[in-house]
């Protein structure tokens, strides 16, 4: 066998990993054999994890279906709101309730909640009072405006949730 460096070039574009020479020393031999055990082992390691994620990702993408089907399918209105008086979400219920045609209808149409959406506004800040207060607020009843100007009594349930310190949202269901 050729030590030049051209035949071990060859080998390796040919698809070697790697190359001993004769005479074979027995601690070499057994030292590369080593390494690629413990390649193997990263390898089949590898495989396991990343077929683990799939299975992750496969019940995660399940379990969010699941809930947005229950928050699509609820008959209660279901919403969240930022702090400062704008709809981030909608659920159907919860726009067939205020009047609108459709959840995007509300979030881009009721950008004041307070001045929209409640027939006193102070009634808002009476309920964020309460959460902030308490945590979360149950069967907070007052008056609301529709869409056409109708007004409706309804009852709220609501809670602070925070994703980071910048991201306040009111989560909450009428009724």
């Amino acid at each position: 066998i050729s030590q030049q460096e051209e035949h071990v070039q060859k080998g390796y574009a040919a698809g070697a990993v790697d190359y001993l020479f004769k005479p074979v020393a027995p601690h070499v031999l057994i030292g590369k054999v080593n390494v690629f055990i413990e390649l193997h082992k990263q390898k089949m390691q590898l495989e396991y994890e990343i077929q683990e994620r799939k299975k992750t990702e496969v019940a995660l993408r399940r379990a969010e279906e699941k809930y947005r089907n229950i928050f699509v399918q609820a008959v209660e209105g279901i919403y969240r709101t930022r702090e400062d008086g704008r709809f981030v979400e909608v659920n159907p219920a919860m726009a067939e309730l205020l009047g609108y045609d459709s959840p995007q209808e509300v979030i881009e149409q009721i950008v004041d909640i307070s001045n929209q959406l409640y027939h006193n506004p102070r009634d808002r800040e009476k309920l964020l009072e309460l959460i902030k207060a308490n945590g979360s607020v149950t069967n907070f009843e007052c008056q609301f405006k529709r869409k056409g100007g109708e007004i409706i009594w309804a009852s709220l349930s609501a809670r602070i949730y925070k994703e980071s310190k910048k991201d306040i949202f009111v989560e909450g269901i009428m009724q």
